[in-house]
């Protein structure tokens, strides 16, 4: 009886394991894809394989050209998730004004983008995954999970041939990337604007100093994002203004912070007559004002257009700071020039002048006087309106004369539209 049992075991034995080396198995390979128009290939993100239960039956981590492969793969229902983060991820007003429209019923967004846009992942998307990327990281640099990849796990039927996912292509997206305008491959961040310094503002101790800026060429737009550095160690910020109305702003360590979105869906129309933003700042009454720095745009700063897109090549005019301290009298250049309504012009004494500021035609006419009083050394502004003046359009000489012991005149041209 005892030899039979023995027997029974050992032919129940060689037969489980024959059954396990002739299980049939198959091969699961992919490429993951980034969810841009060019398809970019993720590298270095991990693929994981569930099996039907949910538990972790494998997982790997793509090549770098994307690629994955998993073998010896049971037959059998599995389910393929993606995970991991990109670097030099890219979020911007674009995906703020995405996620508005979405919400106002104006655009349909795929099931990923719906993903990504689900910024503070609460499982929704509403207005506060809109406003962490206008108010909480534009003004503020609060990262969330920007840059985690999110996927739409996806089930496969592992066969007895070779199994692709989804013919052999998974596409991801990261968190906040709703536009999907991200390159994992380029990374860096186009400068596409130019500053244009126009004019000076002088600066002396504990002046109030007012900086307009201007956005020139552009008629219309959906909203800016403004990054923005200035010499906080001769400088304080009191005050901003701008021609857009629901503005926000922030201060700190040398850097302003400002943020604008339309809410209309239509664009929001500009006034070239006025500044898009107006800076005010009082100066350190102790700080030494030469090599005063300008106001520079850090690389991040963009401005978006009616319908959401960025826009590529604009520009930004504002004035360079000048600081007093000897040196000769001036008359700077009148801002803006041409003029459509309002314009100012600045001018600094080095000491104490009777001082005449008039605007003449062409023909040598004068057309009005500006200033005619003393005034001692100092930055001087005086504010003109062209329809007030009753200037009409085309050219003037506006001209200053400073009377004193050492007698100062320069005249320039303005043109009105």
């Amino acid at each position: 009886m005892k030899k039979l049992f023995t027997v029974l075991f050992l032919i129940a034995s060689t037969t489980m394991l024959s059954n396990d080396a002739f299980a049939e198995t198959s091969t699961v390979d992919g490429i993951v894809r980034y969810n841009n128009d060019v398809g970019t290939p993720l590298k270095g993100v991990t693929v994981t394989l569930y099996d039907a239960s949910g538990s972790n039956y494998a997982q790997t981590t793509t090549d770098g050209s994307g690629k994955y492969r998993f073998e010896n793969v049971p037959l059998g229902s599995y389910t393929l998730d993606v995970s991991g983060y990109i670097d030099g991820w890219t979020v911007d007003l674009s995906d703020s004004y995405l996620i508005s429209s979405y919400l106002s019923g104006m655009v349909q967004l795929t099931e990923l983008q719906i993903k990504s846009a689900d910024i503070n992942e609460d499982g929704k998307v509403d207005g506060d995954d809109c406003s962490a990327i206008y108010n909480d990281y534009l003004l503020y640099g609060e990262g969330f999970s920007f840059g985690k990849i999110v996927f739409i796990p996806k089930v496969i039927e592992v066969t007895g041939n070779s199994t692709k996912a989804a013919d052999g292509a998974s596409f991801a997206a990261s968190a906040g990337d709703v536009d999907v305008s991200f390159d994992p491959i380029l990374k860096t961040i186009p400068h596409t604007f130019k500053v244009n310094y126009d004019n000076e503002a002088s600066v002396t101790r504990n002046q109030l100093v007012e900086i307009p800026i201007y956005l020139n060429e552009i008629s219309a737009i959906g909203g800016f994002a403004l990054s923005l550095r200035y010499p906080h160690n001769s400088l304080i910020v009191e005050s901003l203004t701008s021609q857009m109305k629901d503005y926000n702003y922030h201060v700190e360590n040398g850097e302003i912070q400002i943020s604008f979105q339309d809410i209309t869906g239509i664009g929001a129309n500009l006034d070239h007559s006025r500044p898009l933003i107006t800076l005010f700042f009082r100066a350190n009454s102790v700080a030494d004002m030469s090599g005063l720095s300008n106001i520079t745009f850090n690389k991040e700063s963009h401005i978006i257009d009616a319908n959401g897109i960025k826009i590529k090549n604009f520009k930004m005019t504002l004035p360079s700071f000048s600081a007093i301290g000897g040196g000769v009298s001036e008359l700077n250049n009148i801002f803006p020039n041409p003029i459509y309504n309002t314009a100012t012009i600045n001018y600094k004494l080095t000491s104490s002048y009777k001082v005449k500021l008039y605007i003449y035609n062409t023909i040598g006419q004068l057309v009005t006087t500006l200033v005619d009083n003393e005034q001692v050394a100092g930055n001087y502004s005086v504010n003109i309106n062209a329809d007030l003046l009753h200037l009409k359009a085309g050219s003037y000489i506006y001209r200053l004369e400073c009377l004193g012991a050492s007698p100062y005149t320069e005249s320039k041209i303005m043109i009105v539209r």
